[in-house]
């Protein structure tokens, strides 16, 4: 599974993919890239050669593992499951 990632949130040492842009020419269609730096408003990628490249003309993806799928999805419905029962609990009209 593929997530979009925000550009300027990428982690130090983290695998990402990167889609260019079809406006731009000579934009790179998909690889995979490692994060090293960021310099002003371009991006520092460890391919097998170092590479630069300016953030606006670029999406990132990262891998989800099934496992962290699954943990996130859990996560959520553990979360909707204790507001249920909450709400249950204490009427919604109770006040502090």
């Amino acid at each position: 599974m593929i997530e979009l990632v925000d550009k300027y949130r990428l982690v130090k040492g983290n695998t990402y993919y990167v889609k260019g842009n079809p406006n731009y020419p000579n934009s790179f269609n998909h690889f995979e890239c490692i994060f090293v730096c960021y310099e002003d408003d371009t991006v520092w990628l460890k391919t097998f050669l170092h590479i630069k490249l300016y953030l606006t003309m670029y999406t990132f993806y990262r891998y989800v593992s099934k496992k962290e799928f699954y943990a996130k999805v859990k996560e959520k419905y553990d979360a909707t499951c204790l507001n249920i029962i909450l709400k249950r609990l204490v009427n919604d009209d109770f006040h502090w």
